[in-house]
């Protein structure tokens, strides 16, 4: 309830304590004074009481640690309220009347606003919005720097190796590691969604991701983030908490609308940011790839649509950005980021892969053509590339696991689709200039000779005056030698047993 509204809840029974004032012959009430004491104290005790059954009876009482301090310091207030007319009893009982009179609707009043505070306090979303004002949020981001670096100081002295010693996944671990904090926002909304699952209750649940999603953007433009290195482990921290709720809402939940109404919620906001050109911000990548676990995780337990939805919105993402590349000097910065998109696409289409469930892997196939031939007709090589090793990826695991087709009106396998996917990419090479069109060409025949697993050759030809590829196949099995210092690996891919992936070119 809004502070003008408790305000004005108030003026009825502040009203009521003048009219009895200004009516009530306070001589005939002499007799009563024990009953005037009697009822300021009964009303104290009831409006403390039941404001504390409160707690008991909330489905959150899980996420209050002790009672409120404002919820507290209105029961003194309350309490003292109600002591005044027995106080006055010693210094002159002939006040007691009229200071009961003014008292009780006032305590009548306090009945009715202590149930509210109680309310607001055992209410999840209020809390919430109290720990992500800018002031509490301030204080939280200066307490965590602090801890930070008395964790850093504390962990310099008990690294043991040299620098150029240390592999780098070890050097990057006890950098952003993470510490516990009193307050800490993001904690506090993972609580309170393991709480809402459970409750089902899914309007707490929904309010809370969104609640999270303004923490995450107040967070990264905050001043004590936006401009010092001290963001690294802020964007660490949001990071681990989004894993945290991907986690729980996928393992906890069997509901398949909340899990969806979590992805439209987190996809809504990931296309907000690639209207900005930011989906490439390490943030915004880290969170894409984390839903692509929860799509995983969701698809194993039949959430189709879920999982379909994360497939469908990476490439939106990435076509957004081919579409829309920002005008600035991080230009090269986003191309290359960029490929991050049809990879996780390729990942869950592996998942697909391996619970044999050829429908969804078809639609991963089908989503990374349209991706490749948006890729080609901008001549966007960084994602086209991508897109071909991931078509090919796919279809050579799904050869090798003998994925077949899911419709029963097709002959084609999986590996046809896949085949049949790079076919239109490659069509659409015809529209590009010729310095292009054979960089691309030779991306194509290397594509093709993998996936078949025998060379191909492609010309660029002309006939009437029409444009096109002709392909020149040959039974030679096609493989691919790489060699590093004294090691050399040799990859045949005639052999459909092999999935070795390496990078296309």
């Amino acid at each position: 309830m809004k502070t003008l509204a408790k305000m004005s809840l108030f003026v009825p029974f502040i009203l009521l304590s003048i009219f009895l004032l200004c009516k009530v012959d306070v001589s005939d009430l002499e007799k009563y004074i024990n009953s005037f004491i009697s009822i300021s104290l009964t009303l104290a005790t009831f409006s403390i009481s039941f404001s504390f059954l409160q707690y008991q009876f909330s489905p959150y009482k899980s996420l209050l640690k002790s009672v409120s301090r404002r919820q507290l310091n209105y029961s003194y207030l309350t309490i003292v309220l109600a002591l005044l007319p027995l106080f006055i009893l010693f210094l002159n009982k002939d006040f007691v009347p009229i200071l009961s009179l003014l008292v009780i609707p006032i305590l009548a009043y306090m009945l009715i606003f202590l149930l509210v505070v109680s309310a607001e306090e055992s209410n999840p979303q209020y809390l919430l919005i109290n720990k992500v004002k800018n002031r509490n949020l301030t204080r939280f981001l200066k307490e965590y720097e602090k801890e930070k670096k008395i964790q850093l100081d504390e962990l310099k002295e008990l690294e043991f190796s040299k620098v150029d010693e240390t592999p780098m996944h070890d050097y990057r671990k006890s950098k952003y590691n993470n510490i516990i904090i009193k307050n800490n926002p993001f904690d506090f909304i993972n609580e309170i969604v393991a709480i809402s699952i459970i409750n089902s209750d899914a309007d707490k649940f929904e309010s809370t991701i969104k609640t999270f999603l303004i923490l995450v953007d107040k967070t990264i433009s905050h001043e004590l983030v936006k401009n010092s290195d001290f963001r690294f482990t802020i964007y660490k921290l949001i990071s681990n908490s989004f894993e945290r709720l991907v986690i729980t809402i996928s393992e906890q939940s069997a509901n398949k609308t909340i899990q969806n109404r979590f992805l439209e919620n987190i996809g809504t906001y990931l296309k907000q940011k690639a209207l900005k050109c930011e989906q490439t911000n390490e943030v915004y990548l880290n969170m894409t790839g984390l839903l692509t676990i929860f799509a995983v995780k969701i698809l194993e337990k039949g959430n189709r649509d879920g999982a379909l939805f994360v497939v469908s919105l990476n490439r939106q993402l990435a076509q957004k950005g081919i579409y829309d590349p920002p005008k600035d000097s991080q230009d090269s910065f986003f191309k290359l980021e960029l490929p991050f998109y049809p990879t996780q696409i390729m990942t869950i289409g592996q998942k697909a892969v391996e619970l044999k469930n050829s429908d969804f892997l078809y639609r991963c196939l089908e989503e990374l053509g349209y991706l490749g031939c948006t890729a080609i007709k901008y001549d966007h090589y960084q994602v086209g590339i991508e897109c071909l090793q991931s078509l090919v990826q796919l279809g050579r695991e799904a050869r090798a696991n003998n994925v077949k087709c899911f419709w029963r009106h097709c002959m084609l396998e999986s590996i046809d689709h896949a085949d049949e996917r790079i076919w239109w990419m490659l069509s659409w090479v015809t529209h590009l200039e010729e310095k292009s069109r054979k960089q691309w060409i030779e991306s194509f025949e290397t594509a093709y000779s993998r996936l078949r697993g025998y060379k191909r050759k492609i010309e660029y030809v002309e006939k009437n005056g029409n444009y096109g590829f002709q392909f020149t196949d040959s039974k030679e099995p096609y493989t691919e030698s790489f060699s590093k210092e004294q090691y050399m690996r040799k990859v045949d891919y005639s052999d459909i047993k092999e999935t070795k992936e390496f990078k296309l070119y």
